[in-house]
């Protein structure tokens, strides 16, 4: 007899778009449809936070191809191999029996998750919806820096006309520029960076016609501070309001968005916690912890060219890439390997897919495997955004998708090299022409 789950993991990369009430105004940004089909494959990432007795479901059915390499590298992974919504309660579950009485472990938690673990009897363990909404919105971020005393000038703005006003002071204050944030923006969408009168006064514009269709203007107004470096800590907040830092780990970041995580070297670990950055952190968490708020907490934080240390740039109340890179350590850390975190965007011919990039991961000596323990460690496949082999063959435009993966070494200098190569490696890829019918040349 097969013994049950323990948790089922399972979850959506832009949970912000369930948590944002449906009457606000946004922001202009040019729609990417390509982008949204690669964050709702983004679920793969998950395969991290899986142990031995979980099990995984993603949107889109966990790559095959991917699968076998991870199973090759020693994860146990059970997982869905056809589409899974929990929106959509007819599409089957693999082994419906092993789930009943797992627990929910989800990236974030969604209006819909607790009727679905009613459904398959899965235990559901987590606050309220109303709490995870409040406590992910950056107004609360804003509120909540403001009574730790970390006030850095930060406004919100309630109106096309608040925003052209405050907005212009801060402009005048501030010559490199001020920031404008949509209270549940994520990851540089939903952020602009305003360095000019004009602009502010064009993106007013857009909010008001906005307003005048019945449009409520909630938003976050920031100067734009000279950073040093950014970096982030990921912490976990028990039902007790117990707190346990897991680790805090540099990020690069691209422009305003996420960009990759690596370790923290000691010097500067040393050098934030001398300025009081841990007892920011167990403050911010003992209130999340009063407002009603349990588990896994990242707080987005930067060191500014001055050396000023500033704790609270944002907080997200869910799993985190932070989480994500701290559960790769522990694994590598066994065989002493430290990684770099990242992604990168894919351009490749159409009909491109995993299978052929471990293929040129083999060919220039890149792949991480269990013959070759340093490298190039692929974290997703479905992110590839493939083509399926009807359109490739009728295509010749190239076919645009992202890939998360680890450079995983004994030392930095190895690991910076790892990474070079496999920079190398997607400028190759990119300007591969496709074959004859629309194939990548194999």
């Amino acid at each position: 007899m097969m013994m049950p789950y323990r948790n089922v993991v399972s979850g959506s990369f832009d949970a912000e778009r369930f948590w944002e009430p449906g009457n606000l105004s946004h922001l202009p940004v040019m729609a990417d449809e390509t982008a949204k089909k690669i964050t709702a494959r983004m679920d793969e990432l998950l395969f991290l936070l899986c142990g031995n007795e979980d099990v995984l479901f993603t949107k889109e059915g966990f790559h095959p191809a991917f699968k076998k390499y991870l199973t090759e590298l020693g994860f146990s992974l059970d997982c869905n191999e056809e589409r899974f919504s929990m929106e959509d309660s007819p599409l089957p579950i693999p082994h419906p029996e092993r789930v009943a009485g797992a627990a929910l472990n989800p990236f974030a938690l969604l209006p819909n998750m607790e009727d679905w673990c009613r459904r398959f009897a899965v235990s559901y363990q987590f606050p309220s919806m109303p709490c995870v909404k409040e406590v992910n919105s950056k107004g609360y971020s804003y509120k909540l820096r403001r009574r730790l005393g970390l006030d850095y000038g930060a406004v919100l703005v309630n109106s096309a006309e608040e925003l052209l006003t405050l907005g212009a002071t801060l402009l005048n204050q501030h010559k490199q520029g001020v920031v404008v944030k949509e209270l549940y923006g994520v990851s540089g969408k939903g952020n602009l960076l305003i360095q000019s009168p004009a602009i502010l006064e064009r993106i007013a514009r857009f909010l008001d016609k906005q307003e005048r269709k019945g449009c409520l203007t909630q938003l976050l107004l920031e100067p734009f501070l000279e950073k040093e470096r950014d970096f982030a800590c990921a912490a976990f907040i028990g039902r007790d309001q117990s707190v346990r830092i897991l680790t805090v780990q540099e990020m690069k970041t691209i422009g305003l968005a996420y960009g990759g995580s690596s370790k923290m070297h000691s010097d500067f670990y040393t050098y934030i916690e001398q300025s009081g950055y841990f007892r920011y952190i167990a403050s911010a968490c003992e209130a999340l912890g009063r407002t009603g708020y349990f588990g896994d907490v990242c707080f987005d934080s930067m060191l500014l060219q001055d050396g000023s240390v500033i704790p609270i740039v944002e907080i997200n109340a869910r799993k985190s890439m932070t989480l994500f890179k701290y559960h790769l350590d522990r694994r590598l850390e066994v065989s002493g390997l430290e990684a770099l975190f990242s992604y990168a965007p894919l351009l490749a011919p159409p009909g491109f897919s995993f299978s052929h990039l471990v293929k040129l991961l083999e060919e220039e000596k890149l792949l991480f495997a269990p013959g070759q323990p340093e490298g190039i460690l692929p974290l997703s496949a479905n992110t590839i955004n493939q083509m399926d082999q009807r359109e490739a063959a009728n295509c010749n435009r190239k076919q645009r998708g992202r890939i998360y993966f680890a450079a995983a070494a004994r030392t930095q200098e190895r690991i910076e090299a790892y990474y070079s190569k496999m920079q190398s490696l997607l400028e190759n890829i990119k300007q591969m022409a496709p074959a004859e019918g629309g194939r990548p040349n194999e």
